[in-house]
């Protein structure tokens, strides 16, 4: 569980930079082209992490 953490901590670190989370999302969508369950899960899942990376929805609006 611990490694986990620690990979998501660095995960959410990462993209905070603007330019990592275009390319993450972006990486995410292409995947989810595949329009199966999973890749379109992965997608939300990457949505989630770049908001929360970013503090939250409302100050990713802002921006």
């Amino acid at each position: 569980m611990g490694k986990t953490k620690k990979y998501q901590d660095f995960l959410l670190e990462r993209l905070r930079d603007r330019k990592e989370a275009v390319a993450y999302l972006n990486a995410a969508l292409e995947e989810s082209l595949k329009r199966d369950e999973e890749s379109q899960h992965l997608f939300l899942l990457a949505l989630r992490n770049v908001v929360e990376a970013q503090g939250g929805i409302s100050n990713l609006a802002k921006n």
